[in-house]
This record gives structure tokens, sequence and C-alpha cells, in this order.
């Protein structure tokens, strides 16, 4: 199993086979059922670090993503839910506030599709609000 997605009391979280378990909005819910298939979502090591395996991990569960990459929906109803919710976005300067940078950083940013979900609109450009600030790609490189 590459995921499992669960719900646990009120709370809604995700367990990815990188040994990372987090707990996520309706928006990162949804956002992940689009991208479930990228690699970066399973990065780091192959195995479950944690006592119970991800099966056992506590909770009720609402969707798997299986070792083949397919998404495996056990509660309908939820994903029709949230589904259903339109996606928050954020301009390039609220974007840009929220983290501290500067708009035209941003925007480039968004042009060389380093913000993941960013979406054009003729001139403008839309960042989902749960969208992460991308890693400085200059990290690690030799100057």
């Amino acid at each position: 199993m590459k995921a499992r997605i669960l719900k646990n009391s009120s709370e809604i979280h995700m367990l990815l086979c990188n040994g990372k378990i987090k707990k996520v909005t309706d928006n990162e819910v949804r956002s992940f059922f689009s991208t479930y298939k990228n690699p970066e979502h399973y990065e780091g090591p192959d195995t479950w670090d944690y006592e119970l395996s991800m099966e056992d991990y506590a909770g009720e569960t609402i969707a798997v993503v299986d070792d083949d990459e397919h998404l495996i929906i056990y509660d309908a109803d939820y994903f029709a839910t949230i589904l259903e919710m339109p996606m928050t976005y954020l301009s390039v300067a609220d974007f840009a506030k929220k983290h501290g940078r500067q708009p035209a950083l941003v925007r480039r940013l968004c042009m060389n599709g380093r913000i993941k979900g960013a979406t054009s609109v003729g001139s403008t450009w839309l960042i989902p609000e749960n969208a992460p600030y991308p890693a400085d790609a200059r990290v690690g490189k030799r100057v």
C-alpha cells in the first residue's frame, strides 16, 4: 500500500508509504486525489517506520492507493462531498504576502511550474490556497 486516507474521530489523516502521517484538510485530500500518482508523494524510505502497519493504524479507511497506484475509494459519500466543494485560490499578491515573498518572484515561480496547482487564466495566476511554497532550487547546487 502506498497511501491510506482515514477518518480518526472527526479528523482526516493521510498515511504514506515513506512513513509520513499528517492531519489533512478536505482541500489537501482533494488535491491528493487529483495527483495521487505523483511520485513526490511517496519519496523517501519505502518502508513503514512505525510499530503498527498502515493497515492497523486506527481509523476508518476512506481510500487507499495500492502498490500498483490504483486509487480505491471506500467512502464515496466523503469524496462526493469534497469534490463538490470549490477549491479556494489566492492571487499572486495574496500568496506572496502569505509567504513573505515578492509578487514578481511568485509570478516567476508560477510561470516555471514550481508552484503546484497554479493555473493561468489569461494573464492572471490562480494559486491553490493550500499550495506549499516551493523549496529553493539552488540548495545543493554548486556555484
